[in-house]
C-alpha cells in the first residue's frame, strides 16, 4: 500500500484444490534475543520453532483473517514518522484478541543501513524488527514480514543492469533478514517485495513483468540459503505492483518450481466501492459481480494450478458508509473461501487513519488501543470462524481487462496472453466496452504456424458501444481450437479506438450458500461442511463455480494424491465402500479422456505430454452404477529428457581443438560449448557430429561439452570433456639492455623478423602492467617508483598475433634517485701518487674515490673532504681516477666519462733553503736552484697549520708580515714538468722574526705534522662502498 495516491489496480487470488492435512499446535523453543524488549513479554517466552510439515496450500488455508500495521515500520526514517506511535505488545494482543490470525508487518530497509555501499543493516533496527514480529508470534499468530517503500520498489526497468541491482540488493537484504529467523517456526512468513513498479507506472509491460520476476527469484534463492527452517519457509512473491490484472497474473512465474510460494496480490475491489474517493458509498449488485468475477478468475490464473493465493492488502476506505463497509469486509472474506477449495486469507489495510475519502482505512485506534470500527472486523474474522453467508447474484464477471487502452491506424489497443483466452469455454462470450467511430477487430496470432500468423475476426454484434465475441467464432476462425494461440488483441481497423473493458459476463443466476445450505445441483463433493470447498457445476450455470455443501456424497472417490513422473503421474485415492472398480480420467483443452479402469485405489497415467498441466478425476462403479466424479487435482508430468551425446574425442590443435561426438536419434542440430573460468560460452551450432572449435587461447585449458536438439527440445549437456590446445609459436624479442634511471628504465631489445608492433610489459607486487606499444625496438618506460625492483618483458605482434611470455624472458632493474656527481678538477701526477682535487656536491657526507686500471676499479680510500692523495701508485703507469659523492643514503653514479687520467712521475731534486734569516716582521730566505724548475712555492707552517706564503721564479723572497718573537717554520716546493715537489719533515727550516736583529738559519728536529700538505683534515671513513660494476 502507498501512503498517499495509487492508481487503479486489481488483484488474484489463491487457494489449494484439497488438503491434505490438518493444521497442528503452535510450538516453540527458542529464548527470544536479548535485544528484545522483554518486559512485554511472559516470563519464560521463547519464540516459535516448529516446522509443521504443512504445504503451501495448507499453511495459506490457515492463515485465516488478517490485519496490516501499516504507516509504522515501512515510514521514511523512523517507525514513528507518519505520525503513527511506536508499536507495543498490547496493540497486537487487541488485534489478537478481536479474532485476526495473521499480522503483516510492512518494513522499510534502506533507511536503516548501517553501510549502504554494502546494504547493511543496523542490528539496532534488526533488533526492533524482530521485537515486533515476535509480538504476533507471541499471541499465535502468522506474521508476514516484507520489504515495503525501499527504493527498488518503484525501480523496476527493463535494463538489464538495473534489473540486475534491484536483484543485488534484495538478495543482501534477505540474506541478514533470512540468518536473523532462520530458527523462527513455519508462522513466520517471508513477503520478498511490496508492490514492485517502475515508478508510478501501475501498467506495465512485459519487460518489467520479466524484472520482477527475475528479482523475485534473486529473493527466494537468498532466502532459501541461509538455511534452517528457511528451507521450507512459505515465501509470498508478488506480481507487477502486486496486481491482479489479467496480464499481470499471467505473466507472474515461479521460475524456480518451489512447492513452498504463494501469489502475492493486493485487491481493494470494488474500486468504485472500496478505493475511489470520488466513487460510490452504498454496496451495488455490480459490485458483487465484480468481486465474484475476480476471483474466479484468480482460481483460473493461480489456483487451478497448484499456486496459493494471499491477498496481502485489502479494505474499504471511510466515506462515512460503516454499515456498508461491514458488509462489504464479510462478503469479501466469504468469496475469498468459497471460490477455492481452500481459505485466501485476506489482510486488511490499517493506516490508522479516520478521516473520510481515500486513503482512509483506520479500523483499531494504536492510541486508544480500541477498535473505531470493530464491526468490520467482527465481519472480516466471522467469515472466518463459521459457514460462509453470502446473498443471490448474477454469476460474477471475467474481467480481462479494465482501463484506458488506445490504438489508431490499424494498431491494437489491448492485449492478451493465451492463457486468458484459452480458459474461457466455448460457451464463453467476450464483451468489449469502447469508443470508435470506425470498425473494432478481435485479432488471434500464432508464433509457431504462418497460416494463423494474424487472423483478423469481426464482432458477432455490436450494440451501444459495446462488441461482442462468441468463444466458439473465435475458435473456428483460428482452426477449431486454440491450439498454438501465441496472443490476443482487441484493435481499430483504421480509426482511432479508446478500449475501457473486456470482460466475460458468468452464467445465469444461481444461489450462493447460505450457513451450508444449497438449492443447487452438485456435480462434485465437498468436505468437511462450511469450510472447505471444492471445484464443481452448478445446474444451470455456464459457468464453473465453487460451493459449500452440507454433507459428503460417500459414493464418490477423493483423490488423495498425484504424483507427476516422467511423461506419466501416479494417482491414489480414497477406497469407496462397495465399489469394485475405479475409472480414470484426465482434463485437458475442454476436454475429457479416460484411461481406463482399476480395482485397485491407484493408477499410473502414462503417455502424458511432459510440462503440460493435467486434470484427474476418479469415478467409483457401485451397485452397478457408476458414481459421480471425485475432486479435481491438478499436476504437470515432467518432460522425458532428450538423450545426450557422447564427446568421443577432443583432438588439441594449434588454438584450436577439434571435436567428435556420438549421433543422437533424431537429433536435428548440435550447440557445442565451451567451459573456461566457470562460465559456458555458446561457440556454434552443426548438425554433424564434429566441429573444430578455434580462436582458442593457446596453452589454456578449456571444457567441452556439446546438447542435442531433439523434437523441440535441448538435451542437458553431454559430459564435460578437458583439452588443451597449442599456443602459437612466434618468435620472441629478447631484452639487449634494460638501464635504470631516476624513476624510468630504459629498455632496448632484439628485433623480431615480421614484426609489426612490440607491446612491453612490467611486473610489481606480482601483478602485471602494459606499458605500451611501439614500432622501434627501445622504449623508456616511465613513472616507476626508485628503488622498487621491476621484471621487464616484451610480446613481438606478427601475422595478427602476439608473441608469448615466460619467466625466463623477464629482465629486472631497479630505478634510482639521480645524486649530483663530484667533477674531478685536479689530477696531478707525483712521485708515486696522484694529488685529486674535485667539486663538491650539495649535501653530501662522503666522498669515495676509485682507480681504474687493467679493466678493474679499486676503491683507494673515503673523503668527507673534496680533495685527496692516492698514494702507493707506480711511475710511468696511467691511472683512471673517478669520485662518487653520498647524498641522502644514497651514491651517485660513475660513467666513463666521468674518469680523469694521470700518471706518477719519478722524484725530481729538491729546493734547499740555504739562508733563513730572522728581521723585523719578516723572514729572508733563499734556496738552491733546481734543474728545469719554472716557479717555486714557499711555505710557512705555524701552530700546525701550513699557510702559502707565495711564488716565484727565483730562488729567493722575504716572507713579511710576520710577529716578531714567533717561531715561524719554512719550506719550498719545485714547480717541474708540470708536478711539484714534495715536502718532508727533514726539509723544514725554523726562523724568528726580531726586531733589528739577524736570526740566522738552524736546523730543527720538531717533528712536522705531516708528509702531505693535503692530507692535513681529511679522514680516512670506510663505509663498506662497493666497487663500480
Amino acid at each position: 500500500m502507498i501512503r498517499s495516491g495509487k492508481g487503479r489496480f486489481l488483484a488474484l487470488l489463491s487457494a489449494a484444490v484439497i488438503s491434505l492435512g490438518s493444521v497442528t499446535a503452535f510450538g516453540s523453543d527458542i529464548t527470544v534475543e536479548a535485544a528484545m524488549n522483554t518486559s512485554e513479554f511472559a516470563s519464560g517466552y521463547s519464540y516459535p520453532t516448529q516446522m509443521r510439515g504443512l504445504t503451501a496450500f495448507q499453511l495459506v488455508s490457515d492463515m485465516g483473517a488478517g490485519w496490516n500495521l501499516g504507516n509504522s515500520l515501512e515510514s521514511s526514517d523512523s517507525e514513528t514518522n507518519w505520525g503513527n506511535p511506536k508499536t507495543t505488545k498490547s496493540m497486537i494482543d487487541a488485534i489478537a484478541a478481536k479474532g485476526f490470525t495473521t499480522l503483516r508487518v510492512p518494513v522499510r530497509w534502506d533507511d536503516h543501513y548501517s553501510d549502504s555501499s554494502k546494504y547493511m543493516i543496523s542490528a539496532e533496527y534488526m533488533d526492533r524488527v524482530e521485537t515486533v514480529v515476535n509480538y504476533g508470534l507471541a499471541n499465535g499468530m502468522y506474521v508476514i514480514l516484507n520489504v515495503h517503500h525501499n527504493d527498488l520498489q518503484a525501480a523496476v526497468s527493463s535494463s538489464t543492469s538495473a534489473q540486475n541491482k534491484i536483484s543485488e540488493e534484495l538478495a543482501a537484504i534477505w540474506k541478514q533478514i533470512g540468518t536473523r529467523f532462520k530458527n523462527y517456526g513455519d508462522k513466520l512468513i517471508f513477503e520478498v517485495n511490496n508492490e514492485p513498479r517502475c515508478g508510478e507506472d501501475w501498467t506495465g509491460n512485459a519487460s518489467y513483468y520479466k524484472c520482477v520476476n527475475a528479482n523475485n527469484e534473486a529473493a527466494r534463492a537468498a532466502i532459501r540459503a541461509t538455511g534452517g527452517n528457511n528451507a521450507k519457509r512459505l515465501i509470498m512473491l508478488p506480481t507487477y505492483c502486486a496486481s491482479g490484472d489479467a496480464a499481470k497474473a499471467e505473466a507472474w512465474s515461479n521460475t524456480s518450481g518451489d512447492s513452498m510460494i504463494a501469489a502475492s496480490i493486493h485487491a481493494y475491489l470494488p474500486f468504485d466501492f472500496a478505493f475511489s474517493g470520488d466513487g460510490h458509498k452504498d454496496w451495488q449488485a455490480s459490485d458483487l459481480t465484480e468481486l465474484s468475477g475476480f476471483f474466479t478468475r484468480m482460481y483460473n490464473t493461480f489456483i487451478s494450478k497448484g499456486v496459493p493465493v494471499v491477498i496481502g492488502e485489502f479494505g474499504a476506505t471511510n466515506k462515512s458508509n460503516t454499515a456498508y463497509r461491514e458488509k462489504y469486509a464479510g462478503i469479501y472474506a466469504s468469496l475469498a473461501r468459497q471460490f477455492a477449495a481452500q481459505d485466501i486469507p485476506c489482510v486488511w489495510w490499517d493506516n490508522n487513519c479516520f478521516g473520510t475519502g481515500s486513503e482512509n482505512f483506520g479500523i483499531f485506534n494504536r492510541g486508544s488501543r480500541s477498535f473505531t470500527y470493530g464491526g468490520i472486523a467482527d465481519a472480516l474474522v466471522a467469515a472466518y470462524n463459521g459457514d460462509p453467508q453470502y446473498e443471490t447474484a448474477t454469476g460474477g464477471e471475467n474481467v480481462l481487462f479494465s482501463g484506458t487502452g488506445t490504438s489508431s491506424n490499424y494498431g491494437q489497443a489491448v492485449s492478451f496472453d493465451p492463457g486468458a483466452i484459452t480458459s474461457l469455454s466455448s460457451s464463453d462470450k467476450i464483451y468489449c466496452s469502447y469508443s470508435s467511430y470506425g470498425d473494432i477487430e478481435f485479432i488471434l496470432q500464432s508464433f509457431t504456424d504462418s497460416s494463423r500468423g494474424w487472423i483478423q475476426v469481426a464482432p458477432d454484434s455490436v450494440s451501444n458501444g459495446t462488441a461482442v465475441w462468441s468463444v466458439s467464432s473465435l475458435k473456428s476462425a483460428f482452426g477449431g481450437s486454440f491450439s498454438g494461440l501465441g496472443k490476443a488483441y482487441i484493435g481499430d481497423r483504421g480509426s482511432s479506438l479508446t478500449v475501457t473493458k473486456v470482460y466475460v459476463p458468468g452464467g445465469t443466476a444461481h444461489t450462493h450458500v447460505y450457513n451450508g445450505k444449497s438449492a443447487v445441483t452438485l456435480e462434485a463433493t465437498a468436505y468437511t461442511k462450511g469450510r472447505k470447498q471444492i471445484y464443481c457445476s452448478v445446474s444451470g450455470c455456464t459457468a464453473y463455480r465453487i460451493v459449500t455443501v452440507p454433507k459428503l456424497d460417500s459414493t464418490r472417490p477423493v483423490i488423495t494424491s498425484v504424483t507427476a513422473g516422467t511423461e506419466q503421474a501416479t494417482v491414489a485415492w480414497s477406497a469407496v465402500s462397495g465399489a469394485t472398480k475405479y475409472e480414470v480420467f484426465t482434463y485437458l483443452n475442454d476436454k475429457w479422456t479416460s484411461h481406463g479402469t482399476t480395482t485397485a485405489c491407484n493408477m499410473t497415467v502414462k503417455n502424458l505430454t511432459g510440462g503440460t498441466s493435467y486434470g484427474f478425476v476418479v469415478k467409483a462403479y457401485v451397485n452397478g452404477s457408476w458414481s459421480g466424479i471425485s475432486n479435481m487435482v491438478y499436476a504437470t508430468p515432467v518432460k522425458a529428457a532428450v538423450p545426450r551425446p557422447v564427446i568421443t574425442s577432443a583432438n588439441a590443435g594449434t588454438e584450436e581443438v577439434a571435436l567428435t561426438w556420438s549421433a543422437v536419434q533424431g537429433a536435428s542440430q548440435y550447440a557445442v560449448y565451451t567451459y573456461l573460468n566457470n562460465k559456458w560460452e555458446l561457440k556454434g551450432t552443426t548438425t554433424a557430429c564434429n566441429m573444430t572449435v578455434k580462436s582458442l587461447t593457446g596453452g589454456t585449458s578449456y571444457g567441452f561439452a556439446v546438447k542435442a536438439y531433439v523434437n523441440g527440445e535441448w538435451s542437458d549437456p553431454s559430459d564435460k570433456v578437458y583439452a588443451t590446445p597449442k599456443a602459437c609459436e612466434i618468435p620472441k624479442p629478447a631484452i639487449t639492455s634494460a638501464k635504470a634511471q631516476d624513476g624510468s628504465v630504459s629498455l632496448s631489445w632484439s628485433t623480431v623478423s615480421g614484426a609489426s608492433q612490440y607491446a612491453v610489459y612490467y611486473i610489481t607486487g606480482g601483478k602485471w602492467h602494459n606499458a605500451g606499444t611501439t614500432t622501434a625496438t627501445a622504449m623508456t618506460v616511465s613513472g616507476l617508483t626508485n628503488g622498487t625492483k621491476y621484471g621487464f618483458a616484451v610480446k613481438a605482434y606478427v601475422s595478427g598475433k602476439w608473441s608469448a611470455i615466460t619467466t625466463a624472458d623477464i629482465v629486472y632493474a631497479t630505478p634510482e634517485a639521480a645524486v649530483t656527481k663530484p667533477v674531478i678538477t685536479k689530477a696531478q701526477g707525483q712521485d708515486g701518487r696522484v694529488a685529486l682535487n674535485w667539486t663538491s656536491v650539495n649535501g653530501a657526507t662522503n666522498y669515495a674515490v676509485y682507480t681504474y686500471l687493467n679493466g678493474k676499479w679499486s676503491v683507494a680510500g673515503y673523503r668527507t673532504a673534496n680533495g685527496m692523495y692516492v698514494t702507493g701508485l707506480t711511475n710511468g703507469v696511467k691511472y683512471g681516477f673517478a669520485v662518487k659523492a653520498y647524498v641522502n643514503g644514497s651514491w651517485s653514479g660513475v660513467t666513463s666519462a666521468d674518469i680523469v687520467y694521470a700518471t706518477p712521475v719519478g722524484a725530481s731534486v729538491k729546493p734547499v733553503i740555504t739562508k733563513a734569516q730572522g728581521q723585523d716582521g719578516r723572514v729572508a730566505l733563499n734556496w738552491t736552484s733546481v734543474n728545469g724548475a719554472t716557479n717555486y712555492a714557499v711555505y710557512t707552517y705555524l701552530n700546525g697549520k701550513w699557510s702559502l706564503a707565495g711564488y716565484r721564479t727565483a730562488n729567493g723572497m722575504y716572507v713579511t708580515g710576520l710577529t716578531n718573537g714567533v717561531k715561524y717554520g719554512f719550506a719550498v716546493k719545485a714547480y717541474v714538468n708540470g708536478a711539484w715537489t714534495n715536502i718532508v719533515s727533514s726539509d723544514i727550516v725554523y726562523a724568528t722574526p726580531t726586531a733589528n736583529k739577524a736570526d740566522v738559519m738552524y736546523a730543527d728536529t720538531e717533528s712536522f705534522i705531516s708528509d702531505d700538505i693535503f692530507d692535513i683534515g681529511i679522514d680516512d671513513i670506510d663505509i663498506g662502498l662497493p666497487d663500480i660494476a
